[in-house]
Formats: structure tokens, sequence, C-alpha cells
């Protein structure tokens, strides 16, 4: 079978495979850009989210009264804090029902 003939018969069959139903962790807001956690693995990412949030801000001595933080303490937190929020975006970019982008509410069709 050549690769042509096997790229033909792959097409025929995706129609016939049955899709899995794909469960979503989360819906997006009506306006803008955002998501709300509609299952527990939704609200479980979310959490481990803050956990990770609240660790960097402790790691970097940004949770301590007595302790002002220094400038290279404060840069690294924002850093830290940038790679994380880019890091969740990428593990939830997949759950999230019609995708990840800006929405303007619903729109009435034009007559």
């Amino acid at each position: 079978m050549n690769l042509e003939e096997q790229e033909r018969l792959n097409q025929r069959n995706r129609g016939n495979l049955p899709q899995q139903e794909k469960k979503y962790w989360f819906k997006p807001k009506e306006y803008g850009w955002g998501v709300t956690p509609v299952t527990l693995e939704g609200w479980g990412m979310t959490f481990l989210f803050m956990g990770v949030l609240f660790l960097i801000a402790w790691g970097n001595g940004l949770t301590q009264e007595a302790i002002i933080p220094s400038k290279s303490d404060i840069v690294l937190f924002f850093i830290e804090t940038l790679v994380s929020v880019f890091g969740f975006i990428q593990l939830i970019k997949n759950r999230v029902e019609g995708g990840l982008k800006w929405r303007w509410g619903v729109r009435e069709e034009s007559r």
C-alpha cells in the first residue's frame, strides 16, 4: 500500500471513528478573556495554582512582615509569577469549552 492509499484510508476511517466526549474543566466568561472552573479537576488546578503562587511569594520572602524584600527578590518574584501564569495557561487551554479567546458576549444575529 503506497502513501496516498494509506492517507485516503485514514481520511475515510476518521469519519467512522466515534469521537470521544471531551470533559471540560473550565467554562469561558461571557465578556472578556477569562475562565471559571466548573469541575473538581478545574477547582483542583485553580487551588494548586494559588498554592504555587503562595510558595513563590513565601520563597522570595514577601510574606514576612518584619523583613523588607530586596529589589532582586521582587524582580525574581515577578519573573517566577509570570512563568507560573504562562505554565498554568498552557496546562488548562485544552480544558476550556470553546478554547481561550476574547469574548464579546452573546451577539444577536443581524436580520
